[in-house]
């Protein structure tokens, strides 16, 4: 039965990969603090494999961003929210983080209105902007959208924004791109065989 899930997964990847394929192989480098930057729009995905399921997440990463992922190995069940996933940089700097996270907990932001949000890859969800000032008076954009997969309630999955109004400004037609192209291709795994 694992098989037949991993193949599965494998052709949901094939699927997602040949879609975007005219985005470009570019190749990345690794810098000296573990992060990788491209060099032209390129499509970034990593597995990750769970107790109860395996996941896939991918993005579209504009040139000259960099990216690092993270997980918690060996976690299985016990593993805690926000746990796995991608940390992303606008233009390498850690001002403009942002993390794509798969956790088992949604976290959405309680007292909120979102707008309801469906990215390229067909993820449903609610996004929340709000403005708001860090210990400087300094203003922030805060950028949170909250995923789901259709049928498949093993994860929840979350985009968390968080930099300076400047910053979201400058880059906000890339930003908005780079929430709708992100993804998560994801199924069971048979823990019963």
């Amino acid at each position: 039965m694992r098989k037949y899930y991993g193949a599965l997964l494998a052709i949901l990847l094939l699927c997602f990969l040949g879609f975007t394929g005219c985005l470009g192989s570019g190749a990345s480098e690794v810098m000296s603090n573990g992060q990788s930057v491209v060099e032209e729009e390129t499509v970034i995905d990593h597995t990750f494999t769970h107790h109860r399921f395996v996941d896939n997440l991918f993005m579209t990463l504009p040139p000259d961003w960099t990216y690092s992922t993270y997980e918690k190995v060996n976690a299985g069940d016990e593993m805690e929210s926000n746990e796995w996933g991608f940390k992303v940089y606008i233009e390498g700097k850690t001002a403009g983080e942002i993390i794509i996270a798969g956790g088992y907990d949604s976290e959405e932001p309680t007292g909120e209105e979102g707008t309801d949000f469906i990215t390229n890859t067909g993820l449903l969800g609610k996004r929340y902007t709000q403005e708001a000032e860090d210990e400087n008076k300094d203003v922030l954009i805060k950028e949170y959208i909250a995923l789901t997969v259709p049928g498949f309630d093993y994860a929840y999955y979350a985009v968390v924004c968080t930099i300076s109004k400047e910053l979201y400004e400058e880059n906000k037609e890339i930003l908005d791109s780079f929430f709708m192209n992100v993804g998560v291709a994801a199924v069971p795994i048979d823990t019963q065989s």
